[in-house]
């Protein structure tokens, strides 16, 4: 397993990879306002290389959610992993998240 980390794909995608846990979490919420302040106004944040997360991921997401939405930025959340969606689902937070899912994910 890999640290939490988040990259720029494009001008408006950004890639989040690793673990997301308690120790992981403050870096990568802190990594992820930063970059969405250099990305386009439509962000898209691909979560498929997540390779683990509790409930302190759907936490980050949320954090992120609150900064796009400061910068008055649109944002949607991209591959979110089965077990993530389970812990937002549980949250009654499946409703709240701006889901996207590539054709591959779906198939």
């Amino acid at each position: 397993m890999t640290q939490a980390g988040i990259q720029q794909q494009d001008s408006h995608t950004a890639l989040v990879s690793g673990v997301i846990d308690v120790t992981t979490a403050t870096g990568l919420k802190s990594e992820g306002e930063a970059l969405l302040k250099k990305l386009e106004n439509t962000v898209v944040i691909d979560l498929s290389g997540i390779e683990h997360s509790d409930s302190v991921g759907v936490s980050v997401l949320l954090v992120w959610m609150r900064a796009a939405a400061r910068l008055d930025k649109n944002i949607q959340f991209r591959d979110m992993p089965p077990k993530m969606f389970d812990v937002a689902r549980v949250s009654g937070l499946d409703a709240v998240f701006p889901l996207i899912y590539s054709s591959a994910v779906r198939s």
